[in-house]
């Protein structure tokens, strides 16, 4: 399944490094392309629904003076597809579904 991920400007240079964590990176829209005027970077990713997503993980950067440096990125998404840990699926989740079972029984 594809989700749009965003994250913020400044790591731009390694987008695909970022969301290659999360999942297959597919391509950008046009404004993160064309590298217009915009506060983040915005990437369709593919992922697994064998995986939960991750929102925080760290990455080697370089600061001003090429000095190596850890930092915490942050990926937000437009939208989170139900994902069922159990069926490893999308499109319901066992573990918030009503247990059919217990309601026959009490009828």
């Amino acid at each position: 399944m594809a989700v749009w991920a965003y994250t913020t400007k400044r790591y731009w240079v390694k987008l695909s490094h970022i969301d290659s964590r999360v999942g297959i990176p597919l391509h950008v829209d046009r404004m993160t392309a064309s590298c217009r005027k915009i506060s983040y970077a915005r990437i369709c990713i593919e992922v697994s629904a064998k995986e939960e997503l991750i929102s925080n993980f760290n990455i080697e950067a370089f600061n001003a003076f090429g000095e190596p440096k850890i930092v915490n990125v942050r990926d937000d998404y437009q939208w989170i597809p139900t994902r069922c840990a159990k069926c490893q699926c999308f499109g319901h989740n066992c573990a918030t579904r009503p247990n059919v079972n217990a309601k026959t029984k009490q009828q």
